[in-house]
């Protein structure tokens, strides 16, 4: 099955911590490619990323955001009050803006990041009628 990224948005919606295979789930998503990934698929996630995870930090979780909305404004904060983190991806010209939470700062970018990408994809799709 390759994952779209609606299938992305139902996976991780409700996580607030990273789990197995979001790696896969996204290298997947990104590259229109089958799960589970063929053991060459797998290599080249590796080499293509030089790591074992794509995004290990927020500086790796702006750049895949930007690289996936383009042209996004994206916004995050430190919930203090219950720990964790938020995080927003907005396009403005086309109404789009998505919010997440989750404990660490690059999953709640990557969750905000899948749903903006799932409505631009919802808005851009051709009229079926």
């Amino acid at each position: 099955m390759i994952p779209s990224w609606r299938d992305v948005n139902v996976a991780i919606r409700d996580r607030d911590a990273p789990f197995g295979g979001l790696t896969e789930l996204l290298f997947a998503a990104e590259r229109g490619l089958d799960l589970p990934l063929e053991e060459g698929d797998v290599i080249d996630m590796m080499l293509g990323l030089n790591r074992a995870d794509p995004i290990a930090d927020s500086d790796d979780a702006i750049a895949w955001a930007e690289r996936l909305v383009p042209g996004a404004r994206l916004q995050f904060w430190n919930q203090a009050s219950g720990g964790g983190w938020c995080a927003t991806v907005t396009r403005r010209a086309e109404g789009v803006e998505a919010q997440a939470t989750a404990l660490t700062l690059p999953l709640a970018l990557i969750k905000a990041t899948v749903e903006a990408r799932v409505d631009l994809d919802l808005l851009s799709a051709p009229d079926p009628s």
